[in-house]
C-alpha cells in the first residue's frame, strides 16, 4: 500500500511539473511571437523618412528656384518641404539639418509637354520629383506632383504642390 501511494504521488508530481513546463513554453512562445510582431510594426513605422519643413528659404536659394510644400498645406503656406535652385542642387531637411542634393541632369527629363521628372541625390539620399504643370506663368508656374525620398533602408512618398520660376 505504501509503495502504491508513493508511486501515485511520484506520478502526480511528474505530471504537474510537466504541465507547468508546457504552459511556460507556450507562454514564452506567445511572448516571443508578440514581441516579434511588435518589433515588425515598429520597424515598418521606422521605414519612413520624415522630412522637416523649412520655415524660411535659406540664403543658398537666391533668385530662380522651386518651392514645394505638402499638398495638404494652405496655398499661401511658406512651410516648404523641398527647395531647389532650378539648375544644379536641391535642399531637404532631415532631423533638423539641411541636406544638399545634386541634380542628376542626365536622368532628369521632360516626360510630356506639362510633366517633368527631376532626380537629385547626395549625402545618402535620393529625391525623385515627378511634377505636372497646373498653371503657367510668364517665367514659371504652379505645379503638383509627388516627391519620393529614399536611402538604403527607407522610402517615403509625399504629395506636393508649389511654384517654380524666376
Amino acid at each position: 500500500m505504501t509503495k502504491t501511494l508513493l508511486f501515485s504521488s511520484l506520478i502526480f508530481t511528474l505530471f504537474s511539473c510537466n504541465k507547468n513546463v508546457k504552459s511556460e513554453v507556450v507562454k514564452n512562445n506567445q511572448t516571443s511571437h508578440q514581441t516579434a510582431i511588435s518589433s515588425e510594426k515598429k520597424s515598418n513605422k521606422n521605414l519612413e523618412i520624415k522630412l522637416d519643413l523649412f520655415k524660411t528659404v535659406p540664403d543658398t536659394i537666391d533668385g530662380c528656384g522651386e518651392y514645394y510644400t505638402l499638398e495638404s498645406e494652405n496655398d499661401n503656406s511658406k512651410n516648404y518641404i523641398f527647395l531647389s535652385n532650378l539648375s544644379n542642387f536641391a535642399i531637404i531637411k532631415v532631423s533638423g539639418k539641411n541636406v544638399f542634393l545634386q541634380k542628376d541632369s542626365i536622368n532628369s527629363k521632360e516626360i510630356s509637354k506639362d510633366e517633368y521628372l527631376e532626380i537629385y541625390s547626395g549625402n545618402g539620399f535620393k529625391a525623385t520629383l515627378k511634377i505636372k504643370v497646373i498653371k503657367k506663368y510668364d517665367e514659371g508656374g504652379f505645379y503638383k506632383g509627388t516627391l519620393k525620398i529614399n536611402n538604403k533602408e527607407k522610402e517615403t512618398d509625399y504629395k506636393i504642390k508649389g511654384e517654380s520660376g524666376c
